[in-house]
């Protein structure tokens, strides 16, 4: 797997995902409120964290919600169609 890039513009929107094939998911929709590395961060939450290892990646986003490195986007989602076939139903 390609390593990412996890160095963080402070106002960069941040989409969190997590897990693989039909686990797979969103976390959250985050705005960087400062400059942030996002791999640096895991540690630091990880160092303070002592809570269920199932419910580590919502509380990571809770995390940099309440010590302030992030806030949350409004959003919503809108499915257009599948495979080739486009539209709103």
């Amino acid at each position: 797997m390609k390593k990412q890039n996890t160095e963080v513009a402070a106002g960069e929107v941040i989409v969190l995902t997590q897990g693989e094939y039909s686990d797979y998911g969103i976390e959250g929709y985050l705005v960087a409120c400062i400059e942030l590395d996002l791999s640096k961060c895991i540690i630091d939450f990880k160092i303070q964290d002592n809570g269920d290892k199932w419910d580590q990646h919502e509380n990571f986003v809770a995390w940099l919600i309440t010590t302030e490195k992030a806030i949350p986007v409004k959003h919503r989602e809108i499915h257009i169609g599948s495979y080739d076939y486009l539209a709103i139903r």
